[in-house]
């Protein structure tokens, strides 16, 4: 595997398009094929199928207007056509709140561009809050 500064900057432009409602420019990063995957959060967020996915994408960017994604330290690999990609971003809010989550995606390279065809999206919860009680990490 081969670092993907491709990928990493791919999720870098995401995150722009997510901040500046780009709708047309988050539709193109996704992947046509009909099983991508997208995870969200929420319990309910679990997208299959690029409308399904650019639906809500479009849906959130618009309800969230304002607020803005701010990139950690992607990290990019790719074999071949496949690739993926992580960062621990930070979503920032006008009234200055701050939340951090985490991002894994997967990526194929169609037609000569870098696709999302699995996202993963997750805020981190203590083991304690998550379990009841402290586990090594």
């Amino acid at each position: 595997m081969e670092r993907s500064f491709e990928l990493e900057d791919l999720l870098r432009r995401f995150y722009d398009a997510y901040t500046n409602v780009e709708i047309e420019t988050l539709n193109s990063m996704i992947s046509r094929d009909p099983d991508v995957l997208a995870i969200g959060t929420d319990p309910d967020e679990w997208w299959v199928g690029h409308d399904s996915i650019t639906t809500i994408v479009a849906s959130q960017a618009k309800e969230t207007a304002g607020t803005r994604w701010e990139a950690g330290d992607p990290h990019g690999f790719a074999v071949g056509d496949i690739g993926w990609v992580s960062d621990r971003p930070r979503w920032v809010f006008a009234d200055g709140r701050v939340i951090p989550f985490r991002l894994t995606a997967v990526c194929h390279l169609e037609g000569g561009a870098w696709r999302i065809v699995q996202s993963h999206f997750s805020i981190g919860v203590p083991n304690e809050d998550a379990v009841g009680r402290a586990l090594t990490t």
